[in-house]
């Protein structure tokens, strides 16, 4: 089944129910989105250059959609895409009621395990680095760390007070990673810095209520990271909030990519920001009763956004 985006209209939505998360592999030219009903489906991404900064875009959904392991899971499954190989890695909760971790051969649509998860080891939200060479997941308490070259778990960075559990970037150059989470009463701090290149805790962020997604900017300068209200703006060198984005309401996810300046952010409608200035330069409303779950945003500006119900919204701003 293939569905064209309109150059008029610039949006369409694939009837996916329970929509969850949502992923891009570029060097695989495939979206790939996850089910809290346990399924995966992917899209075959073209694009076709008409010259005079025209572009037509087309998507092939692959049918039927992917079971997710093991058999029974469901729930709230993150993935991640490797940005040098068609890879991703994804968490899945299991029916004896821990998170597993899975690598996922996109091209193959195979399966493996890496890591088996437990009361004590938490697994979250997936994040490959800029070079591909590793994986970091979040967890309650600390950050695991896997070789992406042989799914193999090789460290965990410990956070203490921090609490890490939703939110995880990586600077487009590879030398920071910066998590974070909801408020927990037992966790003095919401947010925290890691060194990326030695794997170790820098600090924590104070100031932030919560922090439940997260992304870099193209230029390595700033982070921004959905709160209840608004998007904080933290510098990458002072780790610090330096501004506040509020349009939406009830932010749902942000999401970058290093080849542009726009950030695209969704709440109860989808924000393009320009991260260059720090304001929101679009938006475009969601289908009427629709809820916004995560967001992601490719090389080409098009943002995809998983609305529970109703499936992938898709969307480009001309």
């Amino acid at each position: 089944m293939r569905q064209q985006l309109s150059a008029a209209v610039g949006r369409t939505t694939f009837l996916i129910r329970s929509a969850f998360d949502v992923a891009v592999s570029e060097v695989a030219s495939k979206v790939l989105v996850t089910t809290t009903g346990g399924q995966l489906y992917v899209l075959k991404r073209r694009v076709i250059d008409l010259g005079n900064g025209k572009t037509q875009i087309s998507f092939d959904v692959v049918q039927p959609p992917t079971p997710l392991p093991p058999t029974g899971g469901s729930g709230q499954c993150f993935i991640s895409c490797s940005p040098t190989e068609p890879k991703a890695y994804i968490t899945v909760p299991s029916p004896d009621g821990v998170t597993d971790v899975y690598s996922y051969n996109i091209d193959a649509n195979t399966f493996t395990k890496v890591a088996k998860g437990s009361e004590t080891q938490i697994f979250q939200t997936p994040c490959f680095s800029p070079d591909g060479k590793k994986v970091y997941v979040t967890g309650k308490d600390r950050v695991a760390v896997f070789s992406a070259q042989t799914d193999s778990l090789v460290k965990e960075i410990q956070l203490g007070s921090f609490a890490s559990e939703f939110a995880l970037t990586f600077t487009p150059d590879g030398k920071k990673a910066f998590t974070g989470a909801d408020r927990d009463p037992q966790y003095p701090n919401s947010a925290a810095v890691i060194d990326a290149q030695a794997d170790t805790l820098i600090a924590p962020i104070p100031g932030l209520a919560d922090s439940v997604t997260m992304c870099a900017t193209y230029d390595n300068a700033k982070i921004y990271t959905t709160t209840v209200g608004s998007i904080a703006v933290l510098s990458t060198m002072s780790h610090q909030i330096v501004t506040q984005i509020r349009g939406g309401t009830l932010y749902g996810g942000v999401a970058s990519a290093p080849q542009h300046p726009f950030v695209a952010a969704c709440s109860d409608k989808l924000e393009l920001i320009d991260s260059r200035i720090d304001q929101v330069v679009s938006q475009v409303e969601f289908p009427r009763h629709a809820n916004s779950v995560n967001v992601a945003i490719d090389q080409h500006q098009i943002c995809y956004v998983t609305l529970d119900y109703f499936g992938l919204f898709v969307a480009k701003f001309y």
